[in-house]
């Protein structure tokens, strides 16, 4: 969670605004500061990922590895399985939902193009 000005940004639904992102290890810049005894087996590290450009399918993609993970049954220690955690089961559907929504929106707004530039140029429109 980013922390603007002091604040934590707000809360979305009464849970905290979460974002989420998959990214290469050699595409992160890792700060190598937990240098602390019995948590070198935790992977924790505090990270930055410099801008840049994310390739095309990314994102569906990285919502067929969640799935798969889920379907695996894994968790963590001490937690019930994602699949049974209404919470997460909630947040993949939106994710998909809107991963689906924005495919659909570029196709439309293509065939619109397509069709505007086929009525100005007095081609037959396209069956559908």
């Amino acid at each position: 969670m980013e922390i603007h000005g002091g604040e934590p940004p707000p809360f979305e639904d009464g849970l905290p605004l979460l974002r989420a992102f998959i990214v290469p290890a050699d595409r992160a810049v890792f700060k190598g500061n937990w240098d602390v005894m019995g948590l070198c087996g935790t992977g924790s590290v505090d990270y930055e990922v410099p801008e840049q450009f994310v390739d095309s399918g990314v994102t569906s993609r990285a919502l067929c590895e969640v799935v798969e993970i889920v379907k695996a049954g894994r968790m963590r220690m001490g937690s019930a399985p994602q699949r049974e955690q209404q919470i997460f089961q909630r947040d993949l559907g939106i994710h998909t939902v809107a991963l689906k929504a924005a495919r659909l929106l570029a196709h439309e707004s293509y065939g619109a193009a397509v069709e505007t530039v086929k009525t100005r140029l007095g081609l037959e429109p396209l069956p559908f």
